[in-house]
């Protein structure tokens, strides 16, 4: 009986030990690649912000072309060029 006790205890081991791996993965990789140059952000370093001013206006100013919104389906391909 204590064979099948340990067989079942190690059954719902496995799953709950994925499961708190994956919650604890999620809880702090996020946000350690997210954050990983924020100190320099706050450091108001208007250059840096200058560079990110101009990425983006950049990439705003270009004109929007259908072709640029690929979906992999013809009849979905575009659909982000309607909303944007």
């Amino acid at each position: 009986m204590s064979i099948i006790a340990g067989r079942s205890r190690r059954a719902l081991l496995i799953p709950l030990t994925g499961l708190l791996l994956f919650v604890a993965t999620t809880a702090t990789v996020p946000r350690l690649w997210c954050g990983r140059d924020a100190g320099a952000w706050y450091a108001r370093d208007p250059e840096r912000q200058q560079r990110l001013a101009r990425s983006v206006e950049a990439f705003v100013s270009q004109d929007l072309r259908r072709e640029d919104y690929h979906t992999g389906d013809r009849q979905f391909d575009g659909e982000w060029l309607l909303m944007t």
